[in-house]
């Protein structure tokens, strides 16, 4: 086909990406909080990356009805982990605070496509 899309045909996709956010937030957590993977290699991961990191990973397909018109539709997975340390020091006491933050969101999209 030398790249040109022929009417009729099917084009199937995996995307995956990743990302790392310099923005921050202050959030609160509750103790027990079960939702936030703390495994070993998950911390050294944070500490390495010192930051708001994630991903995402797509499936999705597109059908051209001709050279110049297709629809397409995708479902995927966002996810993002953050986290925050603090210290705070008195006179007979040091505390150190560490919150910690992991978000997973679902999505899908359809789309009509339009090719000049």
């Amino acid at each position: 086909m030398g790249g040109i899309n022929q009417g009729g045909t099917a084009k199937p996709y995996l995307g995956l990406n990743a990302f790392y956010s310099v923005a921050t937030a202050s959030i609160t957590t509750t103790a027990g909080d079960s939702t936030y993977s703390d495994t070993t290699s998950a911390r050294q991961l944070r500490e390495t990356l010192g930051g708001n990191f994630g991903g995402t990973a797509a499936l999705g397909g597109e059908y051209y009805f001709s050279q110049n018109f297709s629809v397409s539709g995708e479902f995927g997975v966002r996810l993002l982990f953050g986290g925050q340390k603090s210290e705070d020091e008195g006179y007979e006491y040091s505390y150190l605070y560490e919150n910690n933050l992991g978000l997973g969101v679902t999505y899908t999209s359809a789309g009509l496509n339009f090719y000049f």
